[in-house]
């Protein structure tokens, strides 16, 4: 089993709307009373973060088939920015080993990224002759009104303070500048929760019986080195509220794009489109908004 990240941030009032009323949840996780919106608290530091990635990733399994690049990264995420701007300069905040700006370069956008983790750089230059600012983006300096669009494929679930993004991103667009962000759906797991509980308790009677030490499975488990770590839980409705408060129009929200493009998983993602277009219920794992600066 994998070590567990020490978590030694505290955080003492929301980071979306500066209440202090805080409850707490299981394993470092918080919500606000004020707004809802749910965050790691406490939480490792940014350094210790870094330190956890750069041991553990690998990008190879992205990088060996073309097909993933092409399907999800370029029919998907690329198609989707290109319903609203078809040209221009891009960002991509978290932009990993540049697949998805790779694609966009080839499509005629002039592109930019930013990426926490070296390992990754190193390997968007190797790759496809990347160059990508090693740092958060509040810290690269980009002109006032610069980029057309900014992407953030799962990754504002991973930033220390996502109204500080949300401000330097609203002042690095362009009037009517796009902005897309995709992050897992609290939603979704919540709904995972229910089924979660009815087999723990089907496991904590099964436990009663002797030489029985079945797992108690919990919605947010601990920080693990070389793990996932996210910052925050985002649904649908809090995403909007996020972007309507930063003066960014919605354009659109849907479900994201999977990472691995199978059958069953092009299936799942379609029948979840046609239930979101019915419904506009969220039943996936990924949520996606489309904003506007107004």
């Amino acid at each position: 089993m994998r070590l567990l990240l020490e978590c030694n941030e505290d955080i003492s009032a929301c980071d979306l709307c500066g209440s202090d009323k805080l409850t707490a949840k299981h394993n470092n996780v918080a919500r606000c009373q004020g707004c809802g919106y749910v965050f790691a608290n406490p939480r490792p530091s940014q350094e210790a973060i870094a330190r956890s990635y750069g041991e553990s990733h690998s990008y190879d399994y992205w990088l060996q088939d073309d097909r993933i690049r092409r399907e999800i990264y370029g029919t998907g995420r690329l198609g989707l920015v290109m319903k609203y701007k078809a040209t221009g300069r891009i960002l991509d905040v978290g932009a990993g080993p540049g697949l998805f700006l790779s694609v966009a370069e080839e499509e005629g956008f002039d592109v930019y990224g930013t990426e926490m983790s070296t390992l990754a750089i190193r390997t968007a230059e190797t790759r496809f002759g990347l160059q990508l600012f090693c740092g958060q983006l509040e810290d690269a300096g980009f002109p006032d009104s610069f980029f057309d669009v900014v992407t953030l494929w799962h990754v504002f679930e991973h930033v220390p303070s996502p109204s500080n993004v949300m401000s330097e991103v609203r002042r690095i667009l362009r009037n009517n500048g796009i902005l897309v962000i995709e992050v897992p759906n609290d939603n979704f797991f919540r709904w995972e929760q229910i089924k979660r509980v009815l087999k723990n308790q089907v496991k904590y009677l099964l436990n009663m019986l002797p030489n029985r030490n079945f797992q108690i499975q919990k919605r947010y488990t601990p920080f693990r080195l070389g793990g996932e770590v996210h910052l925050s839980y985002f649904t649908p409705k809090m995403l909007r509220m996020i972007l309507e408060s930063n003066q960014f129009c919605v354009k659109e929200q849907s479900i994201g794009y999977r990472a691995k493009p199978t059958r069953a998983i092009r299936l799942a993602r379609g029948i979840n489109l046609d239930i979101n277009r019915l419904t506009r219920h969220n039943l996936a794992s990924t949520c996606l908004i489309i904003g506007r600066k107004v």
